[in-house]
């Protein structure tokens, strides 16, 4: 059993990027504080991608947005969406739910064909910014996501900073994150 987990983890990190792996060899997950007051009926509607630490599954996408709705059984709906480089529609749809009622800012992420994920607000306005993140290590290797997501498709220099801010207090290098273009979008 050791050894098919050991194939499948082997097999995951192979088809990872080089740059990649690269970044995260030998670093460990940082500890995060979510918002743990999160008012989920507060947080739904649309969210623009502002910025990102780069990741193999969204790679070069541009005008991406998130739209959250309620969800019947709990939880929300979460609809993502984009274009790819060559100016392809992509997308995915799944859910979230709010599992531990000591951590509001906690979610549990499914999209179908995927394993389950975590989705921390480490923190919001509702109105201006959504600070979100998901950290997990495997082995030697921390696979990291992060993004910063706006209501509007473009911010403040004073909104970048607070969220620079919350990243940093977090122990976030928000250094690698990369802007996501949103010009020229039909959304």
């Amino acid at each position: 059993m050791f050894t098919y987990r050991l194939l499948i983890v082997a097999a995951c990190l192979a088809g990872l990027n080089a740059a990649f792996i690269k970044r995260t060899w030998g670093t460990k997950c940082p500890t995060v504080t979510t918002k743990d007051d999160l008012e989920i009926e507060k947080y739904l509607g649309t969210w623009y991608e502002i910025t990102k630490l780069p990741n193999i599954f969204q790679g070069s996408m541009y005008c991406v947005s998130a739209d959250y709705t309620p969800r019947d059984e709990g939880g929300i709906n979460v609809s993502n969406n984009g274009f790819n480089a060559d100016g392809s529609p992509s997308g995915i749809e799944g859910y979230a739910v709010q599992s531990d009622p000591e951590h509001l800012g906690s979610l549990d992420l499914f999209f179908p064909g995927r394993p389950g994920g975590d989705y921390k607000v480490l923190d919001t306005n509702y109105d201006e910014f959504a600070i979100v993140y998901s950290c997990g290590n495997v082995g030697f290797f921390k696979l990291e996501f992060g993004w910063l997501l706006a209501r509007t498709p473009t911010i403040s220099d004073e909104v970048m900073a607070k969220a620079k801010a919350v990243f940093d207090r977090n122990g976030i290098d928000f250094s690698k994150f990369k802007p996501t273009p949103q010009e020229n979008c039909n959304y």
